[in-house]
């Protein structure tokens, strides 16, 4: 038996090597939780006659279960956490990290200057 399902546990999400790490903590963490899960759950109410049918129903009601139950655990850790948690870049992480603070400006320059140099 697979340790995927469709709604609740995606295959396509399977990049990081915590369920603590989700990239939907972070949006909690930015306190941006609440909008982006009614965004998300709208966008598949609206589309499941023409797209996913009932899975997109049922990913809509997890996207609206989610909403009212928030849990940000990413908030106290720091880029080199981050990078050993999802495998990725340094740099990467050192942006993410920024973000988590609200300190966009500097991850913009952070992702620019790498993304000049070519690091990736």
């Amino acid at each position: 038996m697979s340790d995927y399902d469709e709604v609740n546990k995606p295959k396509g999400y399977n990049y990081h090597k915590n369920d603590d790490a989700e990239p939907i903590a972070v949006i909690a963490a930015l306190g941006l939780l609440f909008p982006f899960c009614i965004g998300n759950a709208i966008k598949y109410i609206c589309r499941y006659r023409s797209k996913g049918g009932r899975k997109d129903l049922e990913k809509a009601l997890w996207y609206l279960k989610k909403a009212v139950q928030p849990n940000p655990k990413l908030s106290s850790l720091n880029s080199v956490q981050l990078a050993a948690i999802w495998d990725i870049h340094p740099t990467i992480a050192k942006v993410l990290s920024e973000v988590m603070v609200m300190n966009v400006g500097s991850a913009v320059q952070l992702l620019s200057v790498a993304l000049d140099n070519e690091e990736f």
